[in-house]
């Protein structure tokens, strides 16, 4: 009997970056990511067709657009609200191109598209691009699949 297991990890691990520069004021940069099955990979990723990769991000943009609206109407949600809400000015290629570049790696193919957008974004709003230490936890969590113990592993290491 196959057992579904629900998603694990979701917003479970909360990254914040600083931002590097001469501004005194520092911005936090902020991504999420998920555990489990059932999410497209950077393998299907490259697979897909443009037209596909133009809907996926567009369909990413407006949930995002969505959350961030809910958000905006908790005060205390505020800093989440910001990793919803990319900058107005980037387009649905530069998305797909961000996204390309990073699911383009042969050692990235069982990370989650969502995972991989989440960077993408990351990177576009003028985040640090994902390091060896991110990226050895998202491939943890791609191949770790839904098996609760090894996605534990992930955040252990």
């Amino acid at each position: 009997m196959k057992v579904i297991v629900p998603l694990v990890g979701v917003l479970a691990l909360m990254n914040i970056f600083p931002e590097q520069g001469a501004d005194t004021k520092q911005k936090e940069f902020r991504t999420y990511q998920v555990a489990g099955t059932g999410w497209q990979t950077c393998g299907d990723w490259k697979n897909s067709s443009t037209d596909f990769k133009a809907g996926y991000v567009k369909g990413h943009v407006e949930a995002n657009a969505q959350v961030a609206q809910v958000l905006s109407d908790i005060q205390e949600a505020s800093k989440v609200k910001e990793s919803f809400d990319p900058p107005p000015e980037l387009k649905t290629r530069d998305y797909v191109e961000a996204i390309d570049k990073l699911c383009g790696d042969p050692y990235n193919t069982k990370i989650a598209v969502t995972n991989a957008v989440g960077f993408a974004v990351l990177t576009l709003s003028g985040g640090p691009a994902p390091d060896e230490r991110v990226l050895g936890l998202l491939r943890c969590l791609g191949a770790a699949g839904t098996d609760r113990d090894r996605v534990r592993q992930c955040y252990n290491h």
